[in-house]
């Protein structure tokens, strides 16, 4: 599919409607020509790092399983803080609009999402789900090119003595700012990925 033929109208955060049409001026016509920015394993020392953990009394499979299988739209949507505006499938060339049925955080997923701080700064960035690993219970995203930062972000489920489980993000990143990476990433990061899990958590919870 096109990159063109994107209905902009369905899409109402402005910053991913800016970010996409950025893409189309840089030359990605189709879905396929979106590339990820994952870096080699070789060349995470080039890369700035931060880690958050979240801990919880259920167990990594339950918690696995519910990242995955959750509905994209309602796990990526965190009133104004942080909103779903477009899921590509790069292995179909489907493209999901906000309120379209999806399941599961598919292998090839490119999810666009606007993220707001205190009403004065609005980012829009995409990553691609770029491993689902069910046996070592990992999900991997790497920023696509486009976006602010490059890298990749690690989600893993250990378990705990105490049959819970511990959810350890992992985000490595680098962008043309050394400020931006040494001074506001981190912090900025932290209070999307916090918002983001605890969203996760209050949808299980509401589930039971």
């Amino acid at each position: 599919m096109k990159l063109s033929e994107i209905n902009f109208g369905k899409i109402k955060q402005l910053k991913i409607r800016e970010f996409l049409q950025m893409q189309i001026s840089n030359g990605s016509k189709m879905i396929a020509d979106i590339r990820s920015t994952m870096p080699n394993d070789s060349d995470l020392k080039n890369y700035s790092s931060v880690t958050d953990t979240i801990f919880s009394d259920l167990s990594p499979e339950i918690l696995f399983d519910h990242y995955v299988n959750c509905n994209i739209n309602t796990a990526w949507n965190c009133g104004e803080s942080l909103q779903l505006g477009l899921v590509l499938d790069k292995k179909s060339g489907q493209l999901f609009y906000p309120g379209s049925d999806i399941q599961n955080a598919q292998v090839g997923f490119l999810m666009y999402v606007q993220m707001k701080y205190w009403n004065i700064l609005t980012i829009a960035n995409a990553q691609e789900v770029v491993e689902v690993n069910e046996v070592e219970r990992r999900l991997v995203f790497s920023y696509i090119e486009g976006s602010k930062s490059s890298g990749k972000q690690v989600v893993s489920f250990h378990r705990l003595e105490n049959g819970g489980c511990r959810i350890e993000h992992i985000s490595y990143f680098r962008s043309n700012s050394r400020i931006r990476d040494k001074y506001f990433y981190a912090y900025f990061h932290r209070k999307t990925v916090l918002l983001y899990h605890k969203n996760m958590g209050a949808l299980l919870n509401g589930s039971n």
